[in-house]
């Protein structure tokens, strides 16, 4: 299926919402309203990629969808006014999604660098096996960072085995470039001006041609507000800090499980390290 994302917007930053959405059978079907749309640069502030992060059953999907409208449009899907995507689709792009978090979180210290890299991975073959034409993707992937010499007997490689066995420098190589290449400022960008009755707005302007090219650019912008999503260590959930202050857990009764879990163990210890009675007394 050919995307051409630049037909399928109002303007730049612009795309539109969604009706009519129901699940049939494996299918997210829904219809488009051409009039009726919103500018993803001021969408980031109701955090949709956050919310597409945690998305995990269809019933979230289709919410994330009715929200925000569909994740690509392809030009026969616009003509008809009418998208239809796998559910495994959105599910294999929320994964890739959460692979390129992952290797934000890697550079940051975060995450192990070389599961960030097989979670990566693991992502883009699902991709890949689900259909998805290499266009789709970046064009530069990890066939072209990795080192030739790790082809099997096949001529195809194996990334899992090439992260295994590389060296350090290797791995680190591989992490910061693919990083990069998947998250980037949009091209071109700069100010809007807007008329607001007897006064002007300044707002600034991006290309997003896609729910897609959104999602990632509020990645970018994450990590340029130097307010990137982490990770809840509790219940797994990503989330955006409320403030710049550290923020470990989710949610306060995330929080709560945690530290008394924590005391409940150092109770534990402190009891088998306490002498049994009787035994102070050589009895």
């Amino acid at each position: 299926m050919q995307f051409q994302h630049n037909v399928h917007t109002i303007a730049p930053s612009f795309w539109s919402f969604a009706y009519e959405v129901r699940i049939e059978g494996r299918t997210l079907e829904c219809r488009i309203r051409p009039g009726q749309h919103y500018d993803l640069v001021e969408a980031y502030s109701r955090a949709p990629h956050i919310e597409f992060l945690n998305c995990e059953s269809p019933d979230q999907f289709k919410e994330f969808v009715t929200r925000w409208g569909p994740l690509l449009i392809s030009d026969e899907q616009w003509a008809n006014r009418r998208a239809i995507a796998q559910i495994d689709d959105y599910r294999n792009y929320r994964n890739l999604f959460l692979a390129i978090s992952g290797l934000a979180d890697a550079c940051r210290g975060r995450k192990d660098r070389r599961e960030s890299l097989v979670d990566y991975f693991r992502a883009e073959a699902g991709m890949l096996r689900a259909g998805h034409g290499r266009e789709e993707l970046q064009e530069l992937s990890y066939l072209d960072r990795i080192d030739p010499s790790t082809a099997n007997s096949a001529g195809k490689r194996d990334p899992i085995e090439w992260v295994r066995s590389a060296s350090d420098a290797e791995v680190l190589r591989v992490l910061i470039g693919l990083f990069e290449d998947w998250v980037r400022p949009p091209n071109p960008w700069g100010l809007r001006v807007y008329p607001r009755r007897r006064r002007l707005e300044i707002k600034p302007c991006f290309e997003l041609y896609s729910l897609w090219d959104g999602l990632r650019w509020m990645l970018w912008f994450d990590e340029w507000n130097r307010f990137p999503p982490t990770t809840c260590p509790e219940c797994r959930k990503v989330f955006r800090p409320s403030s710049h202050h550290k923020q470990k857990f989710c949610s306060w009764p995330c929080a709560h499980r945690a530290t008394n879990r924590k005391w409940r163990r150092k109770d534990l210890r402190s009891k088998k390290r306490r002498p049994r009675k009787g035994k102070s007394d050589g009895n």
